[in-house]
């Protein structure tokens, strides 16, 4: 199982398998990864993050800064950073 620098380990039991993508729900947000065509240079995955139906916009504080969507060339890798931005953000929901 995947791991980050300080050991964390994927939650795959947060992710829910949709028809084409992955997403993860988060307090105030969505945040889903799809797969890019085989001609995509910038990654092989692509996460985008919306505000869920009924979450708190101002507490997510998305800005440009945020540099979403972002672009990923492994799947687990872009889960574990998805995970621990959603964790630094708390957006976290313990299952």
């Amino acid at each position: 199982m995947p791991q980050s620098a300080t050991g964390r380990k994927i939650t795959t039991s947060h992710w829910v398998e949709r028809q084409g993508y992955e997403e993860i729900e988060g307090l105030d947000c969505l945040v889903w990864i799809s797969k890019r065509p085989n001609y995509c240079d910038r990654g092989n995955f692509w996460a985008q993050v919306d505000v869920k139906s009924g979450g708190n916009a101002a507490r997510l504080n998305l800005d440009a800064a945020d540099a979403w969507p972002r672009y990923y060339m492994n799947l687990d890798r872009a889960k574990l950073e998805i995970e621990e931005w959603m964790k630094k953000r708390r957006q976290w929901i313990d299952a």
